[in-house]
């Protein structure tokens, strides 16, 4: 279908928005250890009390 992934991706696009990427990871850090704090995490068959799931 056209997609690309990796370097070949990255290339193509301008450096501002390949910089734009990195920008602020210090801060999601902090983002994401608030978000596993504050909310309760499990796996999808408990939360939904599924006990055996066909496949």
């Amino acid at each position: 279908m056209g997609s690309r992934s990796g370097a070949a991706a990255r290339a193509g696009r301008p450096w501002k928005s390949r910089l734009r990427h990195y920008t602020n990871l210090g801060a999601m850090a902090g983002k994401l250890e608030h978000a596993l704090d504050d909310f309760a995490w499990d796996r999808v068959d408990r939360v939904l009390g599924v006990s055996h799931v066909a496949g």
